[in-house]
């Protein structure tokens, strides 16, 4: 009713009713034709809200051939469709996932795609095993309801996507589907557990084994941040309770969310679930993509994606891991890495390992990396206290024994953008050892990147600064500070910072900290070639000197 002013009634219902009419003409096409068609319709479809990624047909089909193989509808690199599906094979995988009165499960379901797959792929096996094979469209229509009433079951978030779910799996034929949309799917995931397990196994049926379980859960709710004058909100992580509860649930789990910060075990929330995420001895692959444009086109996702498989019945440490970028992949075989950070890029393996030698030998950077909120400004500070700041400029009166100068992202200021203002001392109550030192800071939004030369800086013993910056160390004196500038944009250590990433709980944790930067200890020559010495005192080799260069252009 708010939109349909701005259309034509009349062409907008015949689009709905053409649409319809081409669903519904599907159902008398063979089962892989009508795949075909059905999925095409719903290639134009667009995601609802920022909160709900469609999964396209490609992606379910490159997700699930990656974990459970089974015959997918497109080529070896998901770049077209074909016209017989090929058969991909995982072994005991594939034959236990898609052998005969398996019970398969998706999660999330939005718009039936993964039921899809998975329904394509059992009626595939029961007609391989049939004694005879069907030959007519109604004989294999009678195998298809047979699978989906008796081996497919679905989770929706809303009874839309459980209709438009079910109009995928049957068309507009009657027969059972296995769903079930609860009123709020992630309140009863995340707060009631117990509850969800046992709704599940009313649907799926008490002591009957769920073989696998699929999807591509909800990646973030957004809360009111109730505490904050101006109402702003924030997002939440929920990804993980999908994946923790389909743990409890399925013998193979394979689910597609969001993956640098739960590895590196540094998103709100994500700290536990992280480190025993990257240890279950059940993990069996974890393919990355740093660019989730990899996966889904049109989607950018700044932790970029991970494909996670797990197998309840395996006992063992280590697990396959692929990195995947612009369509090359690089696989290896990985040890669950325990406390430790796990490096994304299989080819940082010989950086870290010199970086780790040298920590052993000194320290980290993360253990002296200060808190964001260390002076108490909230990024609305200047908006909220007008009255109490003024702007400032290079060489405007200042007052260092009565005054502090003040750093934020705060709007008010004239030029419309985040700039220095001067404000009294007095509004300064936490942080105050740290005052009258000389800081280096780095952007809070990207601490790691430095992908541009203003998001790290010297400020003076006469500074304070909100939190969109964090102060990596402060130092008695201005040469410590320009020493420890040079040190910290220097290319190992930039690259060293792109080990982990912003958030406080991984910033820096494979950064060495020299810990003394007043020159006087002999190990750096801050006037000369920093790159070189830090290159040679790390053990560096020319290889990997390249490979840190071609990372750091990567990142301009």
């Amino acid at each position: 009713n708010k939109f349909k002013r701005y259309y034509d009634p009349d062409i907008f219902a015949a689009a709905g009713k053409r649409i319809r009419a081409m669903a519904r003409a599907a159902d008398r096409l063979t089962i892989e034709e009508r795949i075909e068609r059905i999925t095409d319709i719903f290639s134009t479809f667009r995601n609802p809200d920022k909160e709900t990624v469609l999964t396209p047909w490609r992606v379910v089909n490159m997700h699930m051939s990656d974990t459970l193989g089974g015959y997918t509808f497109f080529n070896e690199d998901f770049s077209e469709t074909i016209t017989e599906p090929r058969y991909v094979e995982h072994h005991k995988v594939t034959d236990e996932v898609f052998a005969p009165g398996s019970h398969l499960l998706e999660i999330n379901s939005k718009s039936g795609l993964y039921p899809l797959y998975l329904a394509y792929n059992l009626h595939r096996r029961v007609c391989k095993d049939a004694m005879f094979s069907p030959q007519t469209l109604d004989e294999h229509l009678v195998i298809w309801d047979k699978v989906v009433s008796e081996s497919v079951f679905v989770i929706c978030k809303t009874p839309m996507a459980k209709a438009i779910t079910r109009r995928t799996l049957m068309g507009f034929r009657k027969g059972a589907v296995n769903m079930w949309a609860p009123e709020d799917l992630i309140n009863k995931i995340k707060n009631q557990p117990e509850l969800f397990i046992k709704k599940v196994h009313d649907l799926v049926g008490k002591d009957v084994k769920i073989n696998a379980i699929v999807g591509n859960p909800p990646y973030q709710e957004v809360v009111a941040q109730k505490e904050t004058a101006n109402g702003q909100k924030r997002s939440s992580s929920i990804f993980q309770y999908f994946q923790t509860i389909s743990d409890r649930l399925g013998r193979y789990t394979s689910l597609i969310y969001p993956g640098a910060r739960w590895i590196h075990r540094s998103g709100k929330g994500l700290e536990q679930f992280g480190l025993s995420q990257i240890n279950d001895p059940h993990l069996c692959l974890l393919k990355f993509f740093p660019d989730s444009t990899d996966v889904f086109k049109e989607v950018g996702i700044a932790d970029g994606l991970s494909i996670v498989m797990k197998d309840t019945h395996k006992e063992s440490n280590g697990f396959k891991y692929i990195y995947s970028k612009n369509g090359k992949d690089i696989t290896v075989y990985a040890d669950n890495p325990k406390e430790d950070l796990f490096p994304l890029n299989p080819l940082d393996n010989e950086i870290v390992s010199c970086l780790d030698v040298i920590i052993g030998k000194y320290n980290t950077l993360h253990e002296s990396v200060l808190s964001q909120k260390l002076f108490s400004i909230e990024s609305d500070f200047v908006e909220r206290n007008p009255t109490l700041v003024r702007e400032y400029n290079e060489g405007d009166y200042f007052d260092p024994e009565l005054e502090i100068k003040l750093f934020t992202n705060d709007k008010a200021g004239k030029s419309g953008r985040a700039r220095w203002y001067v404000a009294s001392k007095d509004v300064i109550t936490t942080g105050l050892e740290h005052l009258n030192r000389w800081k280096v800071i780095v952007s809070s939004a990207n601490a790691g990147g430095q992908k541009r030369s203003n998001q790290i800086a010297i400020v003076d013993n006469h500074s304070a600064f909100g939190r969109s910056r964090v102060a990596l160390k402060t130092f008695a004196t201005e040469q410590e500070a320009k020493n420890f500038f040079r040190y910290a944009t220097s290319e190992i250590i930039r690259f060293a910072f792109l080990l982990t990433d912003e958030s406080l709980t991984s910033l820096a944790k494979k950064v060495p900290d020299l810990l003394d930067y007043s020159g006087a200890n002999g190990i750096i020559d801050y006037n000369g070639d920093v790159n070189a010495q830090l290159y040679e005192l790390f053990g560096i080799d020319d290889k990997n000197q390249q490979h840190i260069r071609e990372v750091l252009a990567s990142k301009e």
